[in-house]
């Protein structure tokens, strides 16, 4: 990260596969197909997205006011929707 460029930060969350798990005698195990996946998409930080390499690198990240849902009818910019009982893989990025 260069200090003096501006980037920006998102969090991306997705469904790793298109299978429904179950917890059963301590441990996760596949349950057959899932639900739709619905679109994926990148959250921005709430603190605008766009700061400088130097602002990001002496502050921490957070993604606190993320809420993760199950109704596909939420469109609120920080709601993420998934799939019940799915498998998901999160990512924060950096862009300039």
């Amino acid at each position: 990260m260069k200090p003096d460029e501006p980037y920006a930060v998102m969090l991306r969350i997705e469904r790793v596969d298109d299978m429904r798990y179950k917890f059963s005698a301590g441990e996760w195990s596949t349950n057959g197909k899932g639900e739709l996946q619905t679109v994926s998409r990148s959250i921005p930080h709430h603190d605008g997205a766009v700061d400088t390499g130097r602002a990001w690198m002496n502050k921490t990240v957070s993604f606190d006011r993320v809420k993760v849902t199950n109704n596909q009818l939420d469109n609120d910019p920080f709601h993420v929707s998934l799939c019940n009982f799915s498998r998901i893989s999160c990512a924060a990025t950096f862009k300039f």
